[in-house]
């Protein structure tokens, strides 16, 4: 109903952030493997998902859009649309910012990411926000419209408050993946029950 509100037009692609399958997921898919086995070593691994995580709301979430004429894309489906995809923003931002290593954005692992140099608060605000402006400028050109989301480092007291940002970007970069999948620019990474979808210029 959005998406005719909004743009006038039926949905042509659902990108998801979250574990997908034909079946209920139970265990780590060949997906997962072929994941990690690709971009682990730019520390891009993905957990295994499990019965609980993501459970029942995956299995809703793609009959859902199934009964309403979306079916969920795996490696081995008809590549029209319109279609549910998986995809991974952390592999999807080695390819939009051409990064050789996983981008460090996420608020709850600023801990980790510069724990040698024993940043204060304030610093490690300011690196995530600095992760947080090079994202945006990267979808600037493939996405019109996206408004100044990015706080000043002033207006920030608290690292939790940046969480909302990082999720609108995570947002943004799964609508990124749909666009290139929708162009034929991506490839989907898996089997025939399930498959997470990259760029095809990390497919090489």
């Amino acid at each position: 109903k959005a998406s005719q509100q909004l743009a006038g037009a039926e949905v042509s692609c659902v990108s998801v952030d979250m574990p997908l399958a034909t079946t209920p997921i139970t265990r780590r898919r060949a997906a997962d493997t072929a994941i990690s086995s690709r971009f682990g070593p730019k520390g891009c691994a993905v957990h295994s998902p499990s019965a609980e995580r993501p459970g029942a709301i995956a299995d809703q979430l793609r009959a859902d859009f199934a009964a309403l004429g979306v079916p969920l894309h795996t490696s081995s489906g008809d590549p029209a649309a319109p279609a549910v995809i998986e995809c991974y923003p952390h592999v999807a931002l080695l390819a939009l910012l051409n990064r050789d290593y996983r981008v460090p954005y996420k608020v709850s692992r600023s801990g980790q990411y510069w724990k040698a140099e024993q940043l204060t608060r304030s610093e490690r605000i300011e690196r995530l926000l600095d992760q947080f402006q090079a994202i945006k400028d990267g979808l600037d050109p493939h996405i019109s419209g996206i408004p100044e989301l990015i706080p000043e480092p002033a207006e920030v007291t608290t690292l939790a408050s940046l969480k909302p940002v990082e999720d609108m970007l995570d947002a943004l970069i799964c609508s990124w993946v749909g666009i290139e999948h929708l162009e034929g620019r991506t490839v989907g990474l898996g089997d025939a029950s399930a498959a997470i979808w990259v760029p095809t210029s990390l497919a090489g």
